[in-house]
């Protein structure tokens, strides 16, 4: 696991490494230590509540304004196969008064 990223330039270029106590300071060392890492935030997510069954199906995987509009007005009804944590969450969603909705 990569511990820190220093030397940072402007241009958002890494130019050192600290992985388990060395410095990494090539371009392949640096990559060979931040690409499981990077790779493994990307996926991270694949498995959750909103990217699979079933509400993958409701609110897609770009979004679906009139389901995520429900959400905010407070009247979606979640399906009740959804994990309670996903309920809970999406109740909590509700946009505050005067806000206006994504159509808006």
């Amino acid at each position: 696991m990569a511990q820190a990223i220093n030397g940072k330039l402007d241009s958002l270029q890494v130019k050192v490494v600290e992985h388990e106590g060395s410095l990494c300071d090539t371009k392949e060392r640096i990559e060979a230590v931040l690409l499981p890492v990077n790779k493994a935030k990307v996926h991270s997510s694949e498995d959750t509540d909103f990217l699979t069954s079933p509400l993958i199906k409701e609110f897609g995987y770009q979004g679906n304004e009139l389901t995520e509009n429900a959400v905010l007005q407070g009247s979606y009804v979640p399906p009740p196969s959804a994990s309670r944590y996903s309920k809970l969450f999406l109740k909590h969603c509700v946009a505050p008064p005067g806000l206006p909705t994504s159509d808006d």
